[in-house]
């Protein structure tokens, strides 16, 4: 597939090298209230928020921002080693609704609500409601950069749920989310009923299994659509919803979609068949992890390469969705991640813990053989040296506190051999 587009942007891959990118500023970053961020404390897995409502310290946010800083100096130094112009593309925090009590984390993790498949740039439905105009207020430079090449994927019953005084996404009561589930197994069957005839006649059946919808409801096969107690969601199933930051771009024609609180099940059949109009499968990564997002669990970091925590998946669960998507060894294809390889950064405030140490293992790929790790995890680092990469270090001290990695925080434009 050829890697561009009338745009001039395209990402088929996690590592192709990358040419352009867009980097997040924590300027004003501050939690919303939970009036404004109805999910707030459902989403966080690791305690309560005291600090909701207001800005982050002056000097918490001065050294995010450094760190951003930093990540964009030394982009820019590995681009001009290697004969490279990387461009480098930043937030705009000058839109007044982003220094707001009802603003959430705005302009500082721009991987969450929107992503770059292919030429076209997808705007996502994302979970954090007090971020639902972050696209218009802090990007709308890379919307206008994407020249039409732009699919927004917010539904109209989405903006009416965002712009509620009284309703929200959170999960209806039982009996209502039992109907829409029903609802969504129909698109399911018919989704699978597509993929049937369509199929290669010569295609092995486990890789049509794995690539469709039954598969995905074979992971949830605890869920009894006629007793809808026995499984309950945080999240409504009325609309679709997912943060980009719940997909990454394996190759050309796969996308993994992680199911937890930040994606439910109607995203995943809604970007599904968005994106076989492309000839893109998206595959779930079901009943791994139920917190945010997938890049603290799956790294893709080149062609023959997949970091996973071991803690939350398995070498055989790993090897079983991606198997499939070019690697098949299961020995040789994964590293595992474990607790002793990360190091904590701390947090500024215990109670404004956003993130586990997990997030350690939150990088960014700037090519096949180099990657972006914050500076203090020497054990993944020492790790990843060993299997051949070349590591850039940033320093990213309050990425525990704030939810954001250097994969959160870079959202690629561009990626190409």
């Amino acid at each position: 597939m050829c890697s561009s587009s009338s745009s001039g942007f395209y990402v088929g891959s996690e590592f192709k090298t990358l040419k352009s990118v867009l980097i997040g500023r924590a300027d004003g970053f501050r939690l919303p209230s939970p009036e404004h961020e109805p999910l707030l404390e459902e989403r966080n897995k690791h305690g309560s928020y005291s600090h909701v409502g207001k800005p982050y310290p002056d000097y918490v946010i001065s050294e995010a921002n450094a760190s951003l800083e930093e990540l964009a100096d030394k982009l820019t130094a590995w681009s001009n080693e290697n004969g490279n112009q990387m461009q480098i593309v930043r937030s705009d925090m000058t839109h007044p609704n982003n220094h707001t009590e009802k603003a959430g984390n705005r302009g500082y993790s721009t991987r969450d609500v929107m992503v770059v498949i292919q030429d076209t740039l997808y705007l996502c439905p994302s979970l954090h409601q007090s971020r639902a105009t972050e696209i218009e207020d802090c990007f709308a430079e890379v919307t206008d950069m994407f020249k039409g090449n732009v699919v927004d994927l917010r539904t109209q019953r989405w903006w009416d749920l965002v712009n509620s005084d009284t309703d929200s996404l959170k999960a209806k009561e039982p009996e209502e989310e039992k109907q829409f589930m029903k609802g969504l197994e129909l698109t399911a069957a018919q989704l699978d009923e597509q993929k049937s005839l369509s199929a290669d006649a010569e295609s092995p059946g486990d890789i049509q299994r794995i690539t469709s919808p039954k598969y995905f409801r074979d992971q949830f096969n605890q869920i009894d659509i006629e007793n809808p107690d026995t499984y309950r969601s945080d999240i409504t199933e009325e609309v679709p919803i997912f943060d980009a930051a719940n997909l990454l771009v394996v190759n050309d024609s796969q996308v993994l979609y992680l199911l937890s609180i930040a994606g439910n099940y109607n995203g995943f059949l809604y970007l599904k068949e968005t994106l076989a109009k492309k000839d893109i499968e998206v595959i779930p990564v079901a009943g791994v992890y139920d917190g945010l997002h997938v890049d603290s669990t799956l790294c893709i970091l080149n062609h023959e390469k997949v970091l996973y925590c071991e803690e939350r998946m398995s070498r055989d669960e790993c090897h079983h969705i991606l198997k499939h998507c070019g690697y098949p060894d299961k020995e040789k294809n994964y590293i595992p991640v474990v607790k002793e390889d990360m190091n904590d950064v701390g947090l500024w405030s215990e109670d404004q813990n956003f993130a586990s140490i997990y997030i350690g293992m939150n990088l960014l790929a700037v090519s096949a053989d180099t990657l972006v790790v914050e500076s203090t995890q020497t054990g993944l680092i020492n790790k990843l040296e060993k299997e051949g990469f070349n590591i850039i270090k940033v320093s990213y001290p309050h990425m525990r506190s704030m939810g954001g990695g250097v994969h959160c925080t870079t959202l690629p434009l561009l990626r190409r051999d």
